[in-house]
């Protein structure tokens, strides 16, 4: 599926929907996606598009949704998704083995069955299997919505756990611009390699970021550009041992946005960005003979959407086009280079079949390639080896349709998805979504929400193909070319109550069956004494079960208090035993303080208890606390001073014990300055 056909499908697919247009009357409970609807809801509350593809009002949407607003992004000065999501209960972020970067989990499901999008469009994997979330900036996000739990039904494979669809902002001044940057240090843990003078005092800054936000609005034209740099020099959690516990480099985010809007409300836009990352590992690989040896990391993603959303009466048509190459080299001793390439073309149409019923229909086309290469190093030279070579390419063909209907008040959304995959053949994953919201009370709001997801995901060319050989160190990592997909069914049962606008309650019930879970198990057969054989495998069955409580408490207008608590159960199935790298509580608060109209504190805990390390429960990551404390002082209209510390206690993993995957870095101490204009 090249790049002509997938265009031509979508045109197809504009006429006969453009052809099959509808008149109902409009429905008062649904708001149409056009700019000024947006514009016009966010006066009355927050609008979310996440958990039905359609814009709803949050305090209505029949599907959870947890929201982290533009204004939280500024208070907790969040410089990348990581440092973002970091707040959210029942999240979990975990390093991703032999990088950098971390990705998401959500109620015990880990990042390969999480999607992460930006306006509604997928984020390739920069490993080929989970999304590096510390590689997108945040100074084009005007919000992030986190919906849990299977909605396949509505976005396909991967996200059988959840799914993070980040929403970046648009311009509404003639001009505006917004200048922010800070510099940090780790203290102790500093690697030391950017010393500056302040008189006769030597200050290690081992941390330095600059972001820059542009927009304009000339008549019908829209027109934005973003970049961000994060620079750091890297910590050590022990300065006796050779290995250095974080890297250094550097991370650069760009972007852009042009849109034009007609005088009938409909919308054309192109959205470039362009993310390029240079980082060193230090002293992390040891070779006899060698000794200890750097890992250097370069990648590059290029990613293209360019869509229209047009309106037909009461009905609306979005149309989109995403094409994406990520490319990765990294270099230790030998040299691996991997590169992904994606397209997709989707088409979503929108239709109140009455003043009480809005329909969805929508298609997703895809194409994916995946291939890798390492140069050996040989006496002459290098010898290349083919690691993902031809035949890896994957294509999809995705339908799905969802009524929300309403009937007094309750509110129900069923949903079906139907997918074609060129290895996998045909699939149907069916969802629903309740909502009731009953008039038991004149002076507090109670709202009842449940759904139940099929989740289905196929494999991803990495666990079918991949050869990850590092047999020199002792191990090797081999795809599976005879794995099946994975399914998993979503039982979700919340209740939200809220006494009044300063105190509301949030108790949400999960349970998560899995079948066929993919993971990777020892090859018993293919190791020998010297060499370990991972390899992906279907695991036959597992469960998760959780309970999330939240709660939100301001008691006067000056004091706002957040705490939720996540208590999860896990367990394979097969053995009896816990799945690894879930917690079984995890608990997280914040409390901001507001003394004046100028000033601002918070601080922000958590607690995670303790983790298995490996499927047999014999090692485990201890429990852990840490508590970050944000500042922010407005000194005029235009400019901000800023600071924190991260990791206020400075504690810390055992970096001497391998199976602690605790907090890293340690204390983090920052401080900056914010322009708006």
């Amino acid at each position: 599926m090249n790049k002509s056909t997938l265009s031509l499908a979508l045109l197809l697919c504009s006429s006969v929907y453009s052809s099959a247009t509808l008149s109902a009357d409009t429905n008062p409970q649904v708001s149409d996606s056009t700019s000024s609807d947006i514009q016009n809801s966010e006066v009355a509350g927050e609008v979310v598009i996440t958990g039905t593809r359609t814009e709803r009002l949050l305090e209505e949407a029949p599907v959870r949704t947890e929201v982290i607003s533009r204004e939280t992004l500024d208070q907790i000065h969040a410089r990348d998704l990581t440092e973002a999501l970091k707040i959210i209960p029942g999240l979990m972020l975990k390093d991703i083995h032999g990088k950098g970067g971390q990705e998401v989990w959500l109620q015990g499901l880990d990042a390969d069955r999480v999607l992460i999008l930006i306006n509604g469009r997928p984020v390739s994997a920069s490993t080929g299997s989970s999304v590096d979330v510390s590689q997108l900036g945040t100074v084009d996000i005007e919000r992030i919505e986190i919906v849990k739990g299977a909605t396949s039904a509505l976005y396909g494979s991967s996200a059988m756990g959840g799914v993070v669809n980040v929403i970046t902002r648009k311009p509404t001044e003639p001009f505006s611009a917004t200048v922010i940057a800070d510099i940090g240090s780790y203290g102790d843990d500093n690697l030391g390699n950017s010393d500056i003078s302040l008189g006769n005092r030597q200050l290690d800054l081992a941390a330095r970021h600059a972001r820059v936000n542009l927009g304009m609005v000339r008549g019908q034209w829209t027109a934005q550009l973003n970049g961000s740099v994060r620079d750091k020099d890297g910590y050590d959690l022990d300065l006796d041992t050779p290995i250095r516990d974080g890297d250094w480099g550097t991370r650069t985010n760009l972007s852009a946005r042009v849109g034009y809007e007609t005088l009938d409300g409909d919308e054309y836009f192109v959205e470039p960005s362009y993310y390029k990352e240079d980082l060193t590992a230090g002293n992390l690989i040891y070779k006899p003979g060698s000794g200890y040896q750097d890992k250097t990391e370069e990648a590059s993603r290029t990613h293209i959407d360019s869509g229209a959303r047009l309106n037909f009466g009461d009905d609306l048509l979005a149309l989109y086009l995403t094409y994406e190459t990520f490319e990765d080299v990294t270099k230790k001793g030998d040299i691996r280079s991997a590169e992904q390439e994606i397209y997709k073309a989707s088409a979503q149409w929108d239709t109140p079949l009455s003043e009480n019923q809005l329909l969805t229909m929508g298609i997703d086309l895809s194409s994916a390639e995946l291939s890798q290469h390492k140069l050996e190093p040989i006496a002459s030279g290098y010898q290349k080896k083919i690691e993902i070579g031809d035949g890896t390419q994957t294509e999809s063909v995705e339908l799905y349709i969802q009524d929300d209907i309403f009937w007094g008040n309750w509110e129900f959304l069923p949903g079906l998805r139907y997918q074609n995959d060129s290895d996998f053949g045909d699939h149907l994953t069916p969802k629903l979504n309740l909502q009731y919201r009953p008039d038991w009370f004149t002076d507090a709001e109670v709202r009842f929400r449940a759904g139940i997801g099929r989740g289905y995901r196929v494999p991803n060319l990495k666990e079918r193909y991949y050869v990850f050989d590092h047999s020199n160190l002792g191990y090797m990592v081999m795809g599976n070319p005879d794995l099946t997909p994975e399914y998993s069914n979503s039982y979700q049962l919340g209740a939200e109550l809220t006494l009044s606008e300063d105190l509301r309650f949030d108790l949400n019930l999960f349970h998560n069956q899995l079948d066929d879970l993919i993971t990777t198990g020892v090859d018993e057969q293919a190791s020998t004494s010297t060499v370990v054989v991972h390899r992906y495998i279907n695991i036959d069955k597992a469960t998760i079960t959780g309970v999330e409580l939240s709660s939100n408490w301001s008691p006067q207008p000056m004091v706002e208090l957040d705490a939720a608590i996540t208590w999860m159960d896990t367990e394979n199935e097969a053995t009896g035993r816990p799945l690894p790298q879930r917690p079984e509580y995890q608990i997280k608060t914040g409390l901001t303080l507001k003394p004046t109209a100028d000033l601002q504190a918070s601080l922000h805990g958590i607690y995670q208890s303790k983790e298995y390390s490996n499927v047999s429960n014999s090692r485990f990551t201890p429990a852990w606390t840490t508590w970050d404390l944000k500042l922010n002082y407005q000194l005029n209209n235009s400019l901000k001073v800023f600071m924190g510390i991260d990791n206020l206690a400075d504690v810390t993993k055992d970096p001497g014990n391998p199976d602690d995957q605790g907090p890293h870095p340690g204390r983090f101490v920052y401080t900056g300055l914010r322009l708006d204009i």
